[in-house]
């Protein structure tokens, strides 16, 4: 069984036209000089990378790092949320004990 390609060099090999043996033939191609395909080259590599100011970071990626850090987020949010409820439970139950040996303790004295 063959290896299985990575998706970057799969994407890399679509996106690059120079990568298709079978529909250029070579003769028909005119030559082009070095500073055109240097240029040709960074605005491919512009194009897949996203805008230059975000330092290479894609699109794709730089959203999926941004839902990742929401839900981490929230979920934190919800993981206080929920401590602070336990801790309010617990202030609560222990005010009701403390109320209720209170009222034995004045039963108590009531009695004798």
């Amino acid at each position: 069984m063959a290896k299985k390609q990575s998706v970057r060099s799969r994407n890399f090999r679509r996106s690059d036209p120079t990568g298709d043996d079978v529909g250029t033939i070579p003769s028909e191609e005119k030559p082009q000089s070095v500073k055109e395909k240097v240029a040709k080259e960074i605005a491919t590599i512009a194009l897949r990378s996203g805008n230059s100011g975000e330092n290479g970071i894609s699109k794709k990626k730089r959203q999926t790092k941004d839902v990742n850090r929401k839900r981490k987020e929230k979920l934190e949010a919800a993981m206080k949320a929920q401590s602070r409820e336990e801790r309010l439970e617990t202030k609560v139950s222990k005010a009701k004990n403390k109320h209720e040996k209170l009222k034995e303790r004045r039963k108590g004295d009531d009695d004798e």
